[in-house]
């Protein structure tokens, strides 16, 4: 199932879009359709998130916000657990941090399970302007394109 997730592109989202997604199945992992204001569908089995840290809980999940909607990110590798201890990956409230996960629950809260998390709060004016430019741009060339699978 390793490969599997390594075979296939993250997808660039808002978190309004995480809630609109419909859930298949199939022989090898679950896959996620988002159909698109042009009526394009495409396949997510990774989603790339980037948003405001809105609450953070013990076990390291956290709230995200990017404007469009709120998502829970859960942190249940242990692998991403220790790696984000051992570099000092302290997510905090008001943090600017980038997630690529699993989609595991959609709807008004979608879930995402983090397989990694990066703080960028660094250059966040920067960041926070150019997400909604880069997921709009990157949606527009799904549409008739290679990109789709």
């Amino acid at each position: 199932m390793a490969n599997a997730k390594l075979g296939h592109p993250a997808r660039k989202l808002f978190i309004s879009q995480l809630q609109e997604c419909n859930s298949f199945h199939s022989e090898v992992s679950q896959v996620w359709k988002l159909d698109l204001d042009d009526g394009t569908v495409i396949d997510v089995q990774i989603a790339w998130l980037q948003g405001v840290v809105m609450e953070t809980a013990e076990d390291g999940d956290f709230s995200l916000s990017d404007n469009t909607g709120l998502a829970k990110i859960k942190i249940t590798s242990e692998k991403l657990k220790k790696f984000m201890k051992d570099n000092k990956t302290d997510i905090k409230v008001g943090d600017y941090v980038m997630v690529i996960g699993n989609i595991i629950k959609n709807g008004e809260l979608p879930v995402v399970r983090a397989i990694k998390v990066t703080q960028i709060t660094q250059n966040r004016n920067l960041y926070e302007k150019m997400w909604k430019l880069e997921v709009v741009d990157i949606q527009r060339h799904y549409k008739n394109s290679e990109l789709l699978v």
